[in-house]
């Protein structure tokens, strides 16, 4: 693959692209699984970002449950390095409630409609980050375990 960056463009936008952002991905030594991929289609719903934060809390935690050999869990597995028959991959697709997400760089002055949108500080990077009916948000969970880059 070239190390040059890759140009593209439209009748709008020139975009330049390094290699690794082209998405090349290695095919893996091992046999093909069948992946289910568990789907939460909530598209045409608008959730408030607390109640979705605490659902995407729940299956990590049912994921970090299925994985961890000393669980009591029905659904434990016998290795972590070990796949569950379900590839462990969710995505979910939803509308968020009007909503500020704060990353840990970000001040809280930059809001200036305080009090009428909700504000959330979170522990991921970054600034301010706003979220409302119309945007369509895409959370992947996914089991990284058997996708190589």
């Amino acid at each position: 693959q070239s190390s040059k960056p890759v140009v593209m463009h439209n009748s709008h936008n020139t975009i330049f692209l390094a290699p690794q952002q082209l998405g090349s991905f290695e095919e893996l030594d091992e046999p093909e699984e069948e992946r289910i991929v568990s789907m939460y289609d909530w598209s045409s719903d608008t959730i408030p970002f607390n109640d979705m934060w605490d659902f995407q809390k729940k299956i990590v935690q049912r994921h970090l449950n299925v994985l961890s050999p000393a669980s009591s869990n029905s659904e434990t597995i016998a290795s972590s390095s070990t796949p569950s028959p379900s590839g462990l991959d969710s995505v979910i697709l939803l509308q968020h409630t009007p909503v500020y997400t704060l990353g840990t760089a970000s001040d809280p002055d930059f809001i200036q409609e305080k009090g009428r949108v909700d504000i959330v500080r979170m522990d991921r990077g970054g600034e301010v980050t706003y979220h409302g009916p119309g945007q369509l948000v895409v959370y992947p969970i996914l089991d990284l375990r058997r996708y190589r880059q």
